[in-house]
Parts: structure tokens; C-alpha cells; sequence
């Protein structure tokens, strides 16, 4: 009997409440208005779903770098952790004395004649250390873990050369 004596001016107050709802106008309750604001309410919760995604899918594609000198093999060493990548969406290319790493990926999924297309793209660049041995640089990808491997010349290239004039 509690219950009954509970709900009953509960349903009162939410029909009073809604019954004096400003979207209860007739301008919202005409058939037009009726469609755009269905369709309103459906592209604002996929908007609402894909930020939802894109938040869950931050920590996946986070990534963290170290530089450090290996004395064992002579060499600068730089790792990086791309979470959500493979190997063959990665590259790693330098430039004047810049190393740089790049990696992209795109997801596609149709379901329910719902077409979603996603990419996620990621870049770095760092110097290289000046006497590093640029032409013998070796990259592996383990585990999600890049790893850069520069040796060390044992005399640095020089950056001004002196041409002899004949």
C-alpha cells in the first residue's frame, strides 16, 4: 500500500512536469519538427558514442620514449612505446640530422548500413646526436616497442668542410 501511495503522486507530478514541457509547443509536435528533432536526437548520441570511443581508445594509442647511450654496443639508443600500432604502420626516416617517427593506422566498420571510418596518427621527431653514425642506423619493432639503434663513429662528421681551391 506504501508503494502505491508513493508512486501514485510521483506519476502526477513527472505528467504535470512534462505536460508543461516548452517542447510541448505545437511547433515541436507538427510532423516536420517531430522527424528533425528525432534525427537531431540520433546524430547528437552518435556524436556522444564516437567521443565515448575516442576516449577509450586514447590510452590505447598513447605512447612514451627514452633516449639513452648503450656503452655495451657503442651506440644512442632511442625507444619508443606506440601502443595500437604494427610494424608495417610505422616509419622511421632522417633529415638533416633529424630522426623522425611516424605511424598511422584506419579502421573501417559497416554495420546495420552504419558506415564508421576512424584513423589515428602519430609524429615525433628528435635530433640525432652529432656524432652518431647516420648511414648505419637499425631500427626492430617488438611488442609494440620501437627501438632506434644509431652507432657511434669514433670521430664525429664535421659540419664545415674546408675545400682545398686549385
Amino acid at each position: 500500500m506504501k508503494i502505491k501511495s508513493v508512486l501514485l503522486p510521483a506519476l502526477l507530478v513527472s505528467s504535470s512536469v512534462s505536460a508543461h514541457s516548452p517542447f510541448n509547443h505545437p511547433f515541436f509536435s507538427d510532423g516536420f519538427h517531430d522527424n528533425f528533432w528525432r534525427d537531431f536526437h540520433h546524430q547528437f548520441n552518435r556524436m556522444e558514442q564516437e567521443f565515448d570511443r575516442m576516449k577509450a581508445y586514447q590510452n590505447s594509442y598513447g605512447t612514451s620514449s627514452r633516449k639513452y647511450f648503450d656503452k655495451e654496443t657503442n651506440s644512442y639508443v632511442l625507444e619508443m612505446k606506440l601502443n595500437g600500432f604494427t610494424k608495417d604502420q610505422v616509419n622511421v626516416s632522417t633529415d638533416n640530422n633529424m630522426i623522425t617517427i611516424k605511424a598511422s593506422s584506419k579502421t573501417e566498420s559497416n554495420s546495420e548500413g552504419n558506415n564508421q571510418q576512424s584513423s589515428r596518427s602519430f609524429s615525433q621527431s628528435s635530433s640525432v646526436p652529432v656524432d652518431a653514425d647516420t648511414d648505419n642506423m637499425v631500427a626492430t619493432f617488438n611488442d609494440g616497442v620501437l627501438k632506434v639503434s644509431m652507432p657511434k663513429l669514433s670521430e664525429p662528421k664535421p659540419k664545415v668542410r674546408n675545400i682545398e681551391i686549385n
